[in-house]
């Protein structure tokens, strides 16, 4: 994953097969080409976290929404092989502290 550089950039993930050493980048131009781009320009999103988890990846973006007393955050799951992006939870946790993300059939 690389971090955001500066507030008008929303940096991106960077993931690569271990086995193959091929790379998918998934940034700006990527989410221009799914359905979600709309709503997260609404409210500013940069990435924040990845998990692996069950052989799932799930991407983290935070999400400039909510009351500014949460810490809104949107789940998407990568699939790899096809190189597509599923959304799969709105989440406004109490606080900052770091959480478990995984994935439960």
């Amino acid at each position: 994953m690389v971090e955001n550089l500066s507030l008008q950039k929303h940096g991106k993930f960077i993931i690569t097969n271990l086995e193959t050493n091929e790379q998918r980048i998934i940034d700006d131009s990527f989410l221009q080409n799914t359905i979600y781009i709309g709503s997260m320009e609404m409210y500013n999103y940069g990435p924040e976290r990845y998990d692996i988890s069950n052989g799932h990846i799930l991407l983290t973006y935070s999400i400039g929404a909510g009351d500014a007393w949460n810490f809104p955050h949107l789940i998407f799951e990568y699939d790899f092989d096809t190189d597509t992006l599923e959304y799969k939870m709105l989440v406004f946790p109490y606080d900052s502290v770091p959480v478990k993300i995984m994935w439960i059939n």
